[in-house]
């Protein structure tokens, strides 16, 4: 565990995406975004990739209360979209919530990256690894130091 980490020395601009692309964060607190994260995850979360068959349906509420939750970042609810025909449609996203944990009695903030999805006609655009650290990054921004990085 290193306590070396300044928010002063991470990148400040978010991370290339291919052409066509563009990062969007998604406002859980919003209607219509609620509709699209629900409507997105609904079509491409945790899918059965030998039948295609079985895929994770939450419920509206349960991304209500879950990207909600007390002391959530608007950031913290990354989208990629592409734009086709004239709408700007997801085809990616991940999420961070914050969290407060005890590791060998020190005490820190961090935050749960979950919900790691990306449209399956896009998933060999190796899109995850940058969806991975942007999230990083956004997190490391607000002093809080996850995976590669610790308190």
């Amino acid at each position: 565990i290193t306590k070396d980490n300044k928010v002063e020395d991470e990148r400040k601009e978010p991370y290339p995406l291919p052409s066509g692309f563009e990062w969007h964060d998604l406002d859980i607190e919003n209607p219509r975004d609620c509709d699209r994260i629900y409507e997105f995850y609904k079509n491409n979360y945790c899918e059965d990739e030998v039948t295609h068959k079985f895929r994770s349906n939450y419920p509206k509420d349960f991304f209500i209360w879950y990207f909600g939750q007390p002391g959530h970042f608007k950031e913290g609810l990354i989208s990629v979209v592409k734009e086709e025909k004239k709408k700007k449609k997801v085809i990616a996203c991940i999420s961070f919530v914050p969290k407060r944990i005890n590791v060998w009695g020190t005490e820190f903030n961090t935050v749960e990256v979950n919900f790691l999805a990306i449209a399956t006609k896009f998933r060999k655009m190796r899109l995850t690894p940058v969806l991975i650290k942007e999230s990083a990054r956004r997190t490391h921004l607000r002093n809080m130091w996850t995976s590669e990085k610790s308190p």
